[in-house]
């Protein structure tokens, strides 16, 4: 497979995935009627899209993409640990 094709793909599935990790959270919202409880598969996304993100970044030398998602999967996972994940 052709390199940038690959790294094109990775741009999708990333952006694939932080666009649509909030819908975990909004389904088990609306399943359980709580709000204090975050959903493990929602955090999952979001991490391992921000990582694909950061890769994307990196094969495409994109400061501005490496900086800005290496930061919010940092505050994620920071943010993260205060919080009750019921799988």
């Amino acid at each position: 497979m052709d390199e940038i094709l690959i790294w094109t793909v990775v741009g999708f599935v990333a952006g694939a995935l932080t666009g649509t990790a909030t819908f975990p959270q909004i389904a088990k919202i609306i399943k359980t009627k709580k709000v204090n409880e975050l959903s493990l598969a929602m955090l999952v996304m979001f991490f391992v899209g921000g990582i694909l993100w950061i890769f994307y970044g990196l094969a495409i030398k994109s400061w501005p993409v490496i900086i800005v998602n290496a930061v919010f999967t940092i505050g994620n996972i920071v943010s993260d640990r205060n919080y009750r994940v019921n799988i």
